[in-house]
């Protein structure tokens, strides 16, 4: 396995404009991680059949949903019944959680506060993704939320993580989400809206915005959480 660029993990997709490989990177032993192997991506519920034929090509056979009920009833995946590939839904935005917010999480000023919140809340959930990862050692995982970027980033920043890549190049994967989402952004905000409670709409502009600041304020924190 080799460096890959940007461009090399993009990959291109019609209406998936955020769906990246995580191999490429260099791991602080001198190694790189695999590629057609992790795959992180936006929301596939308006993929097209090419989309989808091109992921399959791609190697995907387990899709990992990380959206909430409502989000997955007003977007359905087409992944769950698409061929032989195997969709697993695991919730990270539960209402159970959302609805009883810490009120120290309204004082946050920026996404780091509400990451290590996320963290830490779903903690149980976040196992259950890393043990698919571990039954399925050897087949193409794509793990998705709504915009690829938070839930996603959270559990790709972990990944990357885990291999022991490096800092830089894990706060580079995840600000390379914003530049990719300008075309789903607005779609975004007028779903959620609709459902999520008030502290999460009045963070949701910055939590689809970047700041690149945000994972470099976060540096560290992922270590903890490498065996939960």
């Amino acid at each position: 396995m080799q460096y890959m660029t940007s461009e090399e993990r993009l990959i291109a997709l019609d209406k998936m404009t955020n769906t990246r490989d995580l191999g490429g990177y260099e791991t602080q032993e001198g190694y790189y991680t695999k590629s057609n192997h992790y795959i992180r991506a936006s929301s596939p519920a308006n993929a097209t059949e090419g989309d989808l034929e091109k992921l399959y090509d791609y190697g995907v056979r387990v899709t990992i949903d990380l959206r909430s009920d409502f989000e997955k009833e007003a977007q359905p995946s087409p992944f769950k019944d698409y061929r032989d590939v195997e969709n697993i839904e695991i919730n990270l935005m539960d209402d159970a959680v959302v609805k009883v917010v810490p009120s120290e999480v309204k004082e946050y000023k920026d996404l780091g506060g509400v990451y290590i919140y996320m963290l830490e809340a779903h903690q149980k959930q976040i196992k259950a993704v890393f043990d698919i990862f571990k039954d399925h050692l050897y087949e193409g995982v794509l793990f998705h939320c709504s915009a690829g970027k938070d839930r996603t980033g959270i559990i790709a920043a972990l990944l990357l993580e885990l291999a022991g890549c490096y800092e830089h190049d894990i706060v580079k994967d995840y600000s390379e989400s914003y530049a990719n989402n300008h075309e789903i952004i607005e779609a975004l905000k007028e779903m959620r809206y609709r459902k999520l409670p008030y502290i999460f709409t009045t963070l949701y502009d910055d939590l689809l915005r970047l700041s690149k600041r945000t994972l470099w304020q976060c540096q560290g924190l992922f270590i903890p959480y490498r065996y939960v």
